[in-house]
């Protein structure tokens, strides 16, 4: 078995976890502080098919002398070969690559690929073809500003994302990382094939729709919080908002075209300057939830707005300013409720990015 020594950078991996900021706080020195404490070597090769070659051959003279290849470039000067596509790097093809090896006989690759959390590890710099190209995009990506896994990656894809990076870099390749808990059934119990209990979400979003679903999750609690998924609940918490949304909409719709040009924001009625105040006050709302990385706070923030300000109390009773019979649409009201829309499109787009963004390409004819 072939052994990344990580216990040789332990004190730097805890270190470099110091200069993370997780949410929620207790996962830093809990489940994976303690991980980190406890570190042992990385058993790094797997005896499989199907993986990242371990680019390490070794004499079948002497099994002492081995050479570990760093490059394409590196592994055509040793032997001549250089790969035809993606696939000439996979077995079988690359353990048919060979050389002599000093002192007599052949240098032959090792049979094992190298462990998959590896290759999930060296997502920041493989994704930039990293060092080949080291004033290009990586060092404007690296650290990455924040990213986003389950609980279970404390030992996954936190882990392997850390080692590497902390290990080529000398720190952490992430500054923020949000950390989603379990989604449960409606009983509360982990959900699993074997029990039966398991949702299929395609089912779901053909009956209810991306967006109301993500709404539900988001709504319903903390993201790092266990989520009760009762299907049935999807409709009621997201679907009404969401409706309640398209109607108001729709309402705009029905008599924007009757409008003429509004009077500056100063001289329009109490109505319309206190629902743009409340907007004011929403987008404040809505950007320290989603600064402080509380998506649910900044989310709610959207929802409470629209259902209770915008169309419990602003809709209804400024209904009478936009169907009036005998005189065009209210040109006040129209610009007020056009300008509160198109910013609850945006301010919306990271929860709900469907309805947003045809709510927004309606009203503005921009994505």
């Amino acid at each position: 078995t072939w052994y990344i020594r990580t216990t040789a950078v332990k004190d730097q991996l805890v270190d470099a976890n110091e200069h993370i900021v997780w949410h929620p706080e207790h996962i830093k020195h809990g489940r994976f502080g303690e991980w980190l404490a406890n570190n042992v070597d990385w058993a790094l090769s797997r005896e499989r098919y199907w993986g990242t070659p371990l680019p390490v051959w070794v004499s079948d003279r002497d099994p002492s002398h081995l050479e570990v290849i760093g490059s394409l470039e590196e592994l055509h000067a040793k032997s001549g070969y250089r790969p035809d596509g993606d696939l000439g790097v996979h077995k079988p093809w690359i353990d048919e690559i060979t050389w002599p090896a000093p002192g007599g006989g052949t240098m032959r690759r090792v049979p094992e690929v190298i462990d998959t959390w590896f290759d999930s590890g060296s997502m920041p710099f493989a994704q930039w073809g990293w060092p080949g190209d080291p004033a290009g995009a990586f060092p404007l990506h690296f650290p990455a500003d924040f990213i986003c896994e389950g609980v279970d990656q404390t030992r996954g894809w936190f882990y392997s994302l850390l080692v590497i990076g902390t290990a080529l870099m000398d720190e952490a390749p992430f500054r923020h990382v949000i950390v989603n808990d379990l989604v449960l059934d409606a009983s509360g119990q982990k959900m699993s094939k074997s029990r039966g209990n398991a949702v299929e979400p395609w089912q779901v979003i053909e009956d209810h729709g991306a967006d109301a679903i993500r709404l539900h999750l988001l709504l319903s609690s903390q993201v790092w919080m266990p989520k009760r998924f009762d299907v049935k609940q999807v409709a009621d918490t997201a679907g009404g908002f969401l409706n309640t949304l398209r109607h108001t909409y729709q309402f705009f719709a029905l008599y924007a075209g009757r409008a003429g040009n509004a009077r500056p924001l100063a001289e329009r009625p109490l109505a319309d300057r206190w629902i743009l105040g409340r907007l004011d006050a929403t987008i404040t709302a809505v950007r320290a939830g989603y600064d402080g990385y509380d998506v649910t706070t900044g989310t709610r923030a959207i929802v409470d707005f629209v259902v209770d300000d915008l169309s419990n109390w602003y809709v209804r009773l400024n209904r009478a300013r936009f169907w009036a019979a005998d005189a065009d649409a209210d040109a006040d009201a129209v610009a007020t409720l056009h300008e509160v829309l198109v910013t609850v499109a945006r301010l919306l787009a990271p929860a709900a990015p469907f309805a947003s963004d045809w709510i927004h390409e309606a009203l503005s004819g921009t994505s």
